[in-house]
């Protein structure tokens, strides 16, 4: 049955948290109670470029100034108890405040944050400390209605983006018109449905306030949603511009030429070569000061195990250690399993028996740059390389990049977690690649092999802390992976497979942050990830790449 909205407004206090009204089904009207109603079009926003942002590819590696910090719909209780839910694993209708005349919606919590007076919906971001740029943004929605069935789309749902001026929205739009690309700038390639969430990369950037809303929820379900910051950069272009999606796609296309185009740089290397059995070859020793910009590899095997003995190292300057020294399964996502891929930064192509793997990230280097290939196997492999760069560095304090593997199994304490990165100095991380095994574990709410993905990401940058809703949602997607394998310019879910008669799943997942929402840090940064929702019985193995940039 439905429920008149006016009789749960007054029943607010008594329905907020209660099981018995999910299945009432009332929408909050945007118009209820005289509030003046913007247009839900969109047309009005005019983003500007913000820092970094389509502009110099070979900036990546600089080393500028800038704090991250994320909100999140993380539960804030560790240990709530909620039916259905794990402790401290109600990570959905989580607000900053509820701002103006809003509904109640199942389960919804708020921390009381303070409401600028013309503020109406649901507080979800709110910066005071600019200047700063939002640089990547998440919804997921799924329904907690017995009776309504796993719905995980938008309807009604609307965004309001206030920048500066909190009097006036610079954006008023619907979510759902975000994922039918109906609304430019939020469209392709940089807003995108991702297997179970909405993501958007547009950046958005202001001088000196910023607040972000959702309004007209559904009272039946959860809404979770990231909001990552990057404040106190350098601004630059603040001058708001108007975006169509044809200005979209060509800002992506030059930034992504800027990539992966080789014109206007130095071939190094661009031949075949033979790789003997349990030996190797160095394909490039090089003098700077200079800068790798594409590191291109075509090998004659497709088989996995063959990548496993596969080892590349990369050495910069008088570094006493490699900075990378991985084999190339785990380096190109195929730890797991080999599967095609392509983003931004790293592509992977299998065709028949060959293997094509590409990193085009920059690397500078100051004196000296030094790249081999180790084969470990036992059989010898006939194999392409072509390395491009030049001879110039990025202006400013640049770091030198680095790929580090970590691996845990077999030794999850309740209240561990897995720790991806713990680096120390001057920085910046720009990637994440997991590879995650886990078990059903019949103690939990949900039975599934993936119930690891319940385990909140975290990350304390400079001693800044900022909590994740879970794994899924960090590589972009939601509700396990719900639409399976993708691969979009920032991340991909590489594979994802099960076993039925051991209950045991796997995923491989890959997520860069590059573009603006690459993350700097002054002396130190984690990133680690619980065990599913703090169960450790999930668990059968973690492993991961780490890639950043470091002084």
């Amino acid at each position: 049955m439905e429920a008149n909205c006016s009789t749960i407004k007054k029943l607010r206090t008594l329905l907020t948290g209660s099981l018995a009204i999910l299945a009432l089904g009332c929408r909050a009207e945007a118009a209820g109670d005289g509030l003046p109603v913007r247009p839900v079009d969109g047309s009005d926003f005019k983003p500007d470029a913000g820092p970094s942002v389509f502009t110099d590819w070979s900036a990546l590696p600089i080393l500028e100034r800038g704090q991250y910090r994320a909100f999140t719909s993380y539960d804030r209780d560790e240990a709530s108890s909620y039916p259905l839910f794990d402790a401290g694993n109600k990570d959905f209708n989580n607000f900053l405040a509820s701002c103006g005349v809003a509904l109640p919606i199942a389960l919804e919590k708020t921390d009381a944050a303070s409401c600028a007076p013309s503020l109406q919906g649901y507080l979800i971001a709110s910066d005071d400390s600019g200047p700063g740029i939002v640089p990547r943004s998440l919804f997921a929605v799924g329904t907690i209605d017995p009776l309504s069935g796993a719905d995980v789309t938008f309807d009604e749902e609307r965004v309001r983006i206030y920048v500066d001026d909190l009097a006036t929205p610079v954006y008023d739009g619907r979510l759902s018109d975000w994922r039918n690309a109906t609304a430019p700038p939020f469209v392709p390639p940089l807003t995108t449905w991702t297997s179970g969430s909405l993501v958007s990369y547009v950046p958005i950037s202001y001088q000196s306030k910023l607040r972000v809303l959702l309004d007209n929820l559904s009272l039946t379900s959860a809404y979770y949603y990231r909001i990552e910051l990057l404040s106190g950069a350098e601004p630059s272009g603040f001058a708001p511009r108007r975006l169509a999606a044809d200005d979209v796609a060509r800002a992506w296309e030059g930034y992504r030429q800027q990539a992966r185009a080789t014109e206007g740089k130095t071939t190094w290397v661009n031949q075949p070569f033979d790789l003997p059995a349990n030996g190797g070859v160095h394909l490039l020793d090089a003098s700077g000061p200079g800068t790798l910009d594409l590191v291109h590899l075509t090998l004659d095997t497709a088989d996995v195990s063959d990548l496993r003995g596969l080892i590349l190292t990369l050495q910069w300057d008088d570094q006493s250690m490699p900075a990378i020294d991985l084999p190339l399964a785990e380096l190109f996502g195929a730890h797991q399993t080999l599967a095609g891929f392509d983003t931004l930064p790293m592509t992977v192509h299998v065709d028949g028996s060959q293997t094509d793997l590409t990193l085009s990230l920059p690397m500078p280097f100051a004196s000296h740059a030094a790249l081999a290939l180790v084969n470990q196997n036992t059989r010898s492999f006939r194999a392409h390389a072509e390395i491009v760069g030049s001879s110039t560095l990025p202006g400013g304090d640049w770091g030198y990049l680095h790929a580090s593997w970590q691996e845990q199994a077999d030794s999850f304490a309740p209240g561990g977690r897995y720790v991806v990165a713990d680096l120390h100095g001057r920085g910046k991380y720009i990637g994440t690649m997991m590879f995650v095994e886990g078990r059903e574990d019949p103690e939990t709410s949900i039975r599934s092999p993936f119930n690891f993905l319940e385990g909140d990401d975290r990350n304390i940058v400079d001693g800044v802390v900022s909590k994740g809703t879970g794994t899924e949602e960090f590589f972009d997607g939601g509700w396990y992976f719900i639409d399976g394998r993708y691969d979009r310019p920032f991340s991909a879910l590489i594979a994802k497979t099960s076993d039925d008669a051991t209950a045991i799943g796997s995923v491989s997942m890959l997520r860069w942050n590059v573009l603006a929402n690459a993350i700097p840090f002054r002396d130190s940064f984690r990133l680690d990830f619980e065990y599913g929702a703090n169960r450790p019985a999930t668990a059968v193995r973690y492993a991961s790449v780490g890639f950043y940039y470091l002084r």
